[in-house]
This record gives structure tokens, sequence and C-alpha cells, in this order.
């Protein structure tokens, strides 16, 4: 397995950035189904929860990442709705929060901190600034995300700009106003600098993130921009609400969404944190599918034909793997065609529609050799 140098104690992700929608039409959780899923901030791990699937086991190589989803299990123990959003500062920004709302934060914290296991609550504990200001604002990723929208939008388009961008239009309007507006010269010079291989790797994710990535970065993520800001819906989309605006005010991701939240109140037990990598989340299979997030991204080809038999020694036959692919590219289908194969034309569909759209790819592969 690889073993990533970058460090593993600091919340990389307060928030999962990719668009779960994808996982539930991929991966069709059943009652009957249990699944094994990348933790990250547990967004997508609860996401699928709701949607049906009977266990999640949510593992993660960064006990920090844990974390967040111990505290999400434990707010969604204790607090009533309004509560919730408040607590984790959903549809409040950093630069919004005042002095009694992280207080009452604070407070918060420490009447639901009994809920949480003893590893959330070391973790929490030892980072009451987070807590004040928001559990959803507290990673590294959204911390490069603040930067961008302080300091760097501030130079290319004002308030009024980003309203227009994010008013609801159809698609013939939103092209328009893409290229006649907002695509110009300036954001695309800025957007190069600030979504380069050198700002991402220091200021967003980490450099070794970007070992076995090939050719330019900036620009094969400002495809995937253009595709969201004209393709898709502007008016509704989380990730790019949080961007643009530093809260989910606007569009509540959907774990957060309130029919959701209900269904996870009650099925809270049936999601298991596991702190390890893939080779030690295998060990508690059979899974009958499995969302792997952009593990393979930080893979060499043969350490990710490596992975996928270790993978398949977990998974039942017929089990969907859903995985993401940013700049690296990575297929288990292609690096084991023997254990899996690959559903290109559902991935290439679901991939239009992905709403956190920096992805350069989506993969639905089925396991198909019986165990």
């Amino acid at each position: 397995m690889a073993k990533l140098k970058a460090r593993m104690d600091i919340v990389r992700y307060a928030n999962c950035w990719e668009d779960p929608e994808l996982l539930v039409e991929g991966l069709q959780p059943r009652n009957s189904e249990r699944l094994l899923s990348i933790c990250s901030s547990g967004d997508n791990a609860l996401t699928l929860l709701a949607a049906g699937a009977a266990n999640v086991v949510a593992f993660d190589v960064n006990p920090a990442q844990l974390a967040c989803l111990g505290l999400r299990l434990a707010a969604l123990r204790e607090l009533a709705y309004p509560n919730l959003l408040e607590f984790l500062g959903a549809t409040s920004s950093v630069d919004s929060n005042t002095t009694e709302v992280k207080s009452r934060r604070l407070e918060t914290w420490k009447s639901i901190r009994r809920f949480a296991d003893s590893a959330t609550r070391g973790f929490w504990d030892e980072h009451p600034q987070d807590i004040a200001r928001g559990a959803l604002h507290a990673g590294r990723f959204e911390e490069f995300f603040r930067t961008f929208r302080r300091r760097i939008l501030p130079l290319v388009h004002g308030s009024r700009d980003i309203a227009d961008l994010l008013e609801a239009k159809d698609r013939a309007s939103r092209e328009n106003f893409y290229h006649q507006t907002w695509n110009n010269r300036r954001w695309r010079f800025l957007f190069s600098l600030a979504f380069s291989r050198w700002s991402l790797g220091r200021l967003g994710r980490d450099p070794s993130f970007f070992d076995h990535v090939r050719g330019p970065v900036a620009a094969r993520i400002a495809d995937r921009t253009r595709h969201a800001l004209v393709e898709l819906p502007t008016d509704n989309n989380p990730w790019l609400s949080y961007i643009l605006e530093g809260s989910f005010q606007r569009a509540l991701p959907p774990w957060l969404q309130p029919q959701n939240v209900e269904i996870l109140r009650d099925r809270l037990d049936a999601i298991r944190p596991l702190l390890g990598d893939l080779e030690e989340a295998s060990h508690h299979g059979p899974f009958q599918g499995a969302n792997l997030s952009d593990i393979f991204e930080y893979m060499d080809p043969l350490q990710t034909m490596e992975s996928a038999q270790i993978l398949s020694n977990s998974l039942s036959p017929g089990a969907a793997v859903a995985y993401w692919n940013l700049l690296a590219p990575r297929s288990l289908a292609r690096s084991a065609p023997h254990l899996f194969r690959p559903d290109e034309e559902r991935a290439r569909t679901l991939h239009a529609q992905d709403r956190a759209w920096f992805y350069g790819s989506f993969h639905l592969d089925s396991h198909w050799k019986s165990r």
C-alpha cells in the first residue's frame, strides 16, 4: 500500500469535496448492503447511509478526519436541526461569526461531547478555536478557499458579479454570462496562479498529493470549472456556494438536508469509523459496494494493481466500486482486468452531472471475480 508523506494530525477536508449523488446513483445502496467508504469528513458515508445502505465502514488513515465524522455523529444524536446547522457553521461564514455565536458553539460542544468517542473528544478538546468558528470551516482545504475568496476573487469580481453568477439561469444564459462577464483576462490569469500545482500543493492539499501527476494542473481544473459554471445550474450547488460565499446558506450538502438528517438520527449505529488504510479496512468485509474517493491518485500503477487485489478479497461478486481521478489517471479495470470491469458509459454520464467539479474523471467498476 502507498504511504502518504503528508501530515496526518490536521483536518485537511472539513467537508467532502465530492458530489455524493454520483455515489448514490452509482452504488445504489439498498437495505441489505454493507458499504466501504473513505471517510474524509464523513459526509459521503453519511449520505450513503441515508440513501439506504445497511451498514457503512468509514475508514481513513488520518485520525483528524475520523474526528470530523465523530463530531457529526455526536451532533446528530443530540441537537435539534437549527442548532445542528449553527453548531457546525453550515449556514454562516467564518467572516460573519460573532463572539456570541462562537461562545454558544463552545457551550454546545461541552453539552454533546459525552456522545462522542474518546478519540473525537480528545481531538476537538485540543482545537476549541475550530469548534468556535464552526467545524465545517476547520480544514486546510477550506482555508485555501477562504484565502481565494478574500484575497483573489475581489481582484476580479465584485459582489454584484458573484450574485449574478449564482442566480438561476438557463444554460444559454449561463454560457453568455460566463463568456461576457466571468471569464475575463484577469480571471484566467489569477485562476492559473491560485490553482497551480504549487499553490494547491502548499496551501490547499499537500505537495506529496501531486507526486504522480503529470502535465498542467490549473488548465485542467479551469476546463472543469467552465463545465460547472456553464453546463450545470449555479444557483443550487453547495460547493460553488461555499467557495464564493463561505457557507452553505444557499444550498446544503446532501447529508445536511432535513430529510436526510431525520433518517440519519435513527441509523447512526450503522456507521463504523475505522482508523486504517485499505488493507486494514478490507479485513472487515465482505462489502457489496465501495466509495474510494480519489485514493488511487496517490499511488503508482503497481500500487494500484496491488490495491485492486486487496480490494477484491473484501468484495462480494458484482460489487460496484466508485472513485474519482483528479489529475493522475488510475483505473482498477485497467490495472486488474481479471478482477474488475468498467461501466464507462454510466461513469461518464454521472461525471457530467458532478457538482463538485474539480475531478478530471469518475469511475464506476464492478467486481466480477467470484471470491
